[in-house]
This record gives C-alpha cells, sequence and structure tokens, in this order.
C-alpha cells in the first residue's frame, strides 16, 4: 500500500503520454483517504499538524499534481476536464485518521437526537456534502465557487453533453447536465431537488429518508453513525418531517417551526417529489433472474468465485 498512490501516479502519466491528442477517459479512484492510511516514505512527517492522515493527504495531493503536470506537458491541458471529487463526508469513528466536516456539523443529531457521528453513512450535510474540483482552463472560470445543487450523478450526463452526445430519450436519469453550470456559471442551472438515500446509519440501506429542496433540508428520519467518543443516539422517524434551511443554518442545528410560512409548501413539495422517485423507481427495469437456479448464471453462484453474488 505504501506505493500504491505512486504506482496509480506513474500509470496516469504514462497514459497520458502515450495518448498523444486522442481523446481519452481517465478514471482514478484513490484509495486516499480511506484507512488504512499508507504513503510513500518521503511523505513521513511532511504534515505539521495533521499525524499520518495529513502526510497522506500530501501524497494525495502530489498525486494529483503530477497528473496536472502531465496534462500541461502534453500541451493537452486546455483540452482536459479534470474533476476531483470524493463519495462521503469523514468516517469519524476513525478519530485522527478522519477529516473535517467544518461547518457541517448535524448539530440537532448531536444535541437532540442522541448524539452520535453525524458524517459517513449518515444523511446530515457531513455525511453527503462532498467537496468538488473542476479544472478546464479557457472553459471553466477559475477561483469561482458554485453554490448549484449537484451530486455525482450528474457527471455521466455532464460528460455526455460536453462531448456533443445525446441521452437516450427513452428512459428516466438521476442526473442532470450541469454544462451550463460549469461553462457560464450559471448556479440555476443545477439540480432543484436531490435525495438522499439511507447509507447504513438507519434501516434500511437505500430508503429515501431525507432530501434537499432548493436551499432546505427535509428529514423524515434522522439516525448518527458511530463516533469517535461519546454515545450514539437511536433513529428517529419525523412526522411531519424535520426542515432546515441550509441558507442559514449549515449546521443543521434549527429545524424550521411548522408556523414557518414556507413550511408547509416544502413539506407537500417534499412528498409529492417522494411519491415521483419512488413510482419511477418501480417502473425501473431490474433483474429477475434467480440466480441460485438460472444454469447460465452458475458462475454467479459458485462461492469460489469472484464474481459470486449468492448469499446462501
Amino acid at each position: 500500500l505504501e506505493t500504491l498512490a505512486t504506482r496509480y501516479g506513474d500509470q496516469a502519466v504514462q497514459f497520458i503520454g502515450e495518448g498523444g491528442e486522442a481523446p481519452f477517459f481517465l478514471y482514478m479512484a484513490f484509495a486516499h483517504m480511506h484507512v488504512p492510511q499508507n504513503h510513500a516514505k518521503q511523505f513521513d512527517n511532511v504534515s505539521k499538524t495533521g499525524g499520518e492522515f495529513g502526510n497522506t493527504l500530501r501524497e494525495l495531493d502530489w498525486t494529483v499534481g503530477r497528473v496536472l503536470d502531465a496534462l500541461d506537458k502534453n500541451n493537452i491541458a486546455q483540452d482536459t476536464l479534470v474533476i476531483f471529487t470524493t463519495d462521503n463526508g469523514p468516517w469519524e469513528t476513525k478519530c485522527n485518521l478522519t477529516g473535517s466536516k467544518g461547518p457541517f456539523q448535524g448539530t440537532w443529531q448531536r444535541t437532540v437526537g442522541g448524539g452520535g457521528g453525524t458524517g459517513k453513512f449518515t444523511t446530515w450535510e457531513g455525511g453527503h456534502r462532498a467537496p468538488t474540483v473542476v479544472h478546464w482552463p479557457g472553459h471553466v472560470a477559475a477561483n469561482r465557487v458554485s453554490h448549484a445543487l449537484a451530486s455525482s450523478l450528474d457527471i455521466f450526463p455532464t460528460l455526455v453533453s460536453l462531448a456533443g452526445g445525446k441521452m437516450p430519450a427513452n428512459r428516466m436519469y438521476d442526473g442532470v447536465d450541469l454544462s451550463d453550470v460549469l461553462l457560464n456559471g450559471n448556479d440555476s442551472a443545477g439540480n432543484t431537488h436531490l435525495f438522499h438515500p439511507n447509507s447504513g446509519a438507519g434501516n434500511p440501506i437505500g430508503n429515501l429518508t431525507a432530501m434537499r429542496v432548493g436551499q432546505y433540508k427535509v428529514f423524515f428520519e434522522t439516525a448518527p453513525a458511530g463516533d469517535c467518543k461519546g454515545p450514539k443516539g437511536k433513529g428517529m422517524k419525523h412526522d411531519p418531517p424535520l426542515i432546515f434551511d441550509l441558507g442559514t443554518d449549515l449546521a443543521e442545528e434549527h429545524p424550521l417551526a411548522a408556523s414557518h410560512p414556507n413550511y408547509e409548501n416544502i413539506v407537500s413539495q417534499a412528498k409529492q417529489l417522494l411519491v415521483a422517485v419512488n413510482e419511477d423507481i418501480a417502473r425501473d427495469n431490474t433483474t429477475v433472474v434467480d440466480y441460485k437456479e438460472d444454469k447460465a448464471d452458475e458462475p454467479c453462484c459458485n462461492k469460489k468465485h469472484l464474481c459470486c453474488r449468492c448469499t446462501d
């Protein structure tokens, strides 16, 4: 593991250098910043305040820099869109081996909700909101902060659009095209709402228990994850739902009162959107193969096979 990031960087630089001016797609799924945190010896003790987490973060930064340098060296930086993002917030049970949630503290959970972590696995902002940096010289303005509502689901339709393609019209998509956000700074072209599926802090996994409606965060259920220290509260269902105004309350500390002039309208919108997305999910094409019976899929039921999908 100590050499993994270096090898990722080596392969990426080689791939870019050998590609010439041909279009390419490069996906780098780093092991950083997940635990266990290992890094090359040159990054021992380079972080003055972050310990092993800081050392590993410095290596990640260096590796990304190598990729950007390779784009410059091959004179294709202005023809290459780079998206740097992550999939969740800090894993708080790892204590000093995790990052910071910044202002996204999920304070209601820690005070009224009985405690517990509000990072990874939860639907609090500290669990689902993640940093994203986009780099495309000459196309995406530098040093601009976008407040558009976006998710990783938007990457696919955005890339299709930028490549001049069209999405098939005979299906529904969870993401939206963010081209106008990136190229023109039009933050209103982002999502009007987003759903936050339960990611393991409550049950069952995958249920849509929280969502964004514009600047508002709506919770039909709250639940904590594990924490570095302190008590872990219990999951709670909310009817009527808890609503936080993220425009003024990033810490999710003070839910709107039911008497708030926007409360009933937000609840109505949220429930309509939730019904619509669940109906769409129910209509989706899902497999009906019985992996334990269908001989055509026998490798999937060989428990020694890498792709085994049997559960018993």
